[in-house]
């Protein structure tokens, strides 16, 4: 293995971490095999059903398209794709002869248009029999056969290749877990961090970071939760300890008061079990809730509006019921009969698919998916 080789393996790890940098790295794989292009597919083998497909040439992208659309249909190197070991290089050369070239659709109308004729191909992954990820590097039309010296090129770098996708697939379930995670706690009522032991942040939610870097109440100094005020965090750091350490956790919860003299953090502890994907599992970790004791904020009126319609009687009305009016108190404070506030409470029921008012106030509390208007 030369310099070359070695620069060209350490592309491949490369954009394990920076997808950016992949095709770039795919190009130079298929160069150093002798090849102009590489194209690098991920498909349902059993549905013939392109999940993924890119090739490194941008002169090919149309080509790609057309693969994707039409040809990937009648491509008659599938099965031999999926026959091959994992990491093996194998050339067409060796499988199709030109007679067979000749009759085939995906040479005479696809390859051979492109400047195209033999291509060489390598298994990168499979999870199962369904899903492969397959390189392949096309040749020039008149360049001839793949030689053994462009092959064992290309079989130096089979296993960089294979773990690259493997690491590659590995990242991605764990993004992916992370952001299922995300969007189970995110429509909640509060900030939400995991801790660790020590009370170090291992992950936090959107609205978590936003409200440390604003609040002088509650920060992560050096990624520790900590409170200013000194007997606070002393308390503070006991409950994280009791509740990670030893087999007897527990849990806690109290106010931590806010400086700008608005109502308090309510700050719950809770002994449990970092999600996967969001961070290594193995030592016990606490999830920590943080509520505004002002009680969650009202939805802006064109909020409601979009979601489900109500004319601006109706909003006015819904925020009402949300501030704790009743339709009695709603109707004298606002001077408006009691039939009017109860027509326009049967239409906020049949708007919203609910029949009593405290179904009602159960759906218009929850945290709504738009935000709110600018301005």
């Amino acid at each position: 293995m030369d310099r070359t080789d070695s620069q060209l393996i350490d592309r491949i790890y490369a954009a394990v971490q920076e997808p950016g940098l992949l095709l770039d790295a795919y190009h130079a794989v298929a160069r150093r095999g002798g090849g102009f292009a590489a194209h690098y597919l991920r498909m349902d083998t059993r549905r013939r059903i392109v999940v993924e497909t890119q090739v490194s040439d941008a002169g090919l992208r149309e080509a790609e398209q057309d693969y994707a659309a039409y040809y990937v249909g009648v491509d008659c190197r599938i099965p031999w794709y999926t026959s091959g070991r994992q990491g093996q290089w194998r050339a067409d050369q060796h499988h199709f002869d030109e007679s067979y070239l000749r009759r085939a659709e995906i040479y005479t109308d696809f390859l051979k248009p492109w400047g195209a004729k033999r291509m060489a191909v390598c298994q990168l992954s499979s999870d199962g029999a369904a899903t492969q990820e397959v390189l392949s590097i096309a040749r020039a039309h008149d360049a001839g056969d793949f030689s053994a010296a462009e092959l064992r090129r290309l079989a130096l770098l089979s296993r960089h290749l294979v773990r690259a996708a493997t690491l590659r697939t590995q990242l991605d379930a764990l993004q992916m877990r992370s952001q299922a995670a995300e969007r189970a706690i995110a429509p909640l009522p509060y900030h939400a961090l995991w801790l660790d032991g020590r009370g170090r942040v291992v992950w936090a939610s959107p609205s978590a970071h936003g409200m440390l870097a604003a609040a002088d109440d509650l920060q992560a100094l050096g990624n520790i939760l900590r409170c200013p005020d000194p007997q606070l965090d002393s308390r503070l750091q006991a409950a994280i300890l009791r509740a990670s350490a030893g087999d007897a956790r527990e849990g806690d919860c109290f106010a931590i008061p806010r400086r700008n003299g608005a109502a308090p953090w309510l700050l719950s502890l809770i002994p449990g079990r970092l999600p996967a994907g969001l961070g290594q599992q193995e030592s016990p970790h606490v999830l920590a809730l943080i509520q505004d004791g002002a009680g969650p904020r009202l939805p802006h009126p064109r909020q409601l509006q979009q979601l489900y319609g109500f004319t601006p009687a109706e909003t006015r009305l819904a925020l009402g019921l949300l501030r704790h009016d009743t339709p009695g108190s709603y109707a004298a404070d606002n001077r408006l009969s009691l039939a009017t506030v109860k027509t326009h409470l049967r239409s906020l029921f049949a708007k919203t698919g609910t029949h009593r008012q405290a179904e009602l106030l159960r759906l218009l509390s929850r945290p709504l998916p738009h935000p709110p208007p600018a301005g």
